[in-house]
This record gives structure tokens, C-alpha cells and sequence, in this order.
């Protein structure tokens, strides 16, 4: 009986650390901390525009960074980003075969491994003075 309580026990804790995701105006989020969201994907073509806050179950939350958010979006044309903004992720534009050029948030300090692979119209991107890191392949196949 007390190995089943300690089993339970785990895994009633390690669901509760599972990342909490939701959808908002086409924007799929994860909650990074408890106040803070990452945008995760979406469900959008054309023009986008990420917010600097984004309200779910009564709470807000910043949005500070992209994580695989527009992976495989090869009709994103383009994408306005707020200040709040202070990482591009891994694979975050990832094969966005439409966008043409991006201006980054000047809080932007790191881009992740593959951030821009695959972006083949990009032509012009505007780099934040405070930018520290460019990662493995972020502009691979540009």
C-alpha cells in the first residue's frame, strides 16, 4: 500500500509541472513562469502580430519569448513583435518560406539553433544592439 501511495504520490507531482498551454487569438502559448508565456505555434497566415500580454483564466501574463512558434508557417508574411520579447527560440520561424524581413525587439539577447533555417525569402532582419547569442544554424538555408 505505501509504494502505491508514493506512485501516486509522483505522479500527481510530476503532472503538476507539466507546462500549461493554452490558445488565444490563434497564438498557442506556454506558461514559462508565473507571470511569463512563450508562444508555442500557431494557426495564422499573412500578417501577424504578437502581444506583449495575453490574459487566460483571469491572469496575464508577458510574452517574452518564441519557442517553435511559427514552425512550418510558409505562408507568414510578416510578423511584428513586441518589446517584451527577449528570446527567439529554437526552430521559431523554422521554414517560414514567406517571410521576407523582421525587425527584432531591442531586448532580444539570444536567437536559438535553427531560429531562421529554412526562411529562403528572408532578405532583410534587423539585429537589437544587446544581441549576445546566435545560435548553431539560425540562419540556415536563408
Amino acid at each position: 500500500m505505501k509504494k502505491i501511495s508514493i506512485l501516486l504520490l509522483a505522479l500527481v507531482c510530476s503532472m503538476s509541472m507539466m507546462a500549461q498551454e493554452f490558445t488565444e487569438r490563434n497564438l498557442n502559448y506556454m506558461v514559462l513562469s508565473d507571470n511569463t508565456v512563450a508562444v508555442v505555434g500557431c494557426s495564422i497566415s499573412g500578417a501577424v502580430k504578437v502581444p506583449e500580454t495575453v490574459a487566460h483564466d483571469g491572469k496575464t501574463y508577458t510574452v517574452t519569448a518564441l519557442h517553435e512558434a511559427f514552425v512550418g508557417c510558409d505562408k507568414l508574411s510578416s510578423v511584428k513583435l513586441p518589446n517584451t520579447i527577449t528570446t527567439i527560440g529554437e526552430e521559431a520561424f523554422w521554414r517560414c518560406s514567406s517571410l521576407a524581413s523582421i525587425t527584432l525587439p531591442a531586448g532580444v539577447t539570444t536567437i536559438g539553433e535553427y531560429a531562421f533555417s529554412g526562411c529562403t525569402a528572408l532578405k532583410f532582419i534587423t539585429l537589437p544592439q544587446g544581441l549576445t547569442a546566435i545560435n548553431e544554424g539560425a540562419f540556415y538555408g536563408c
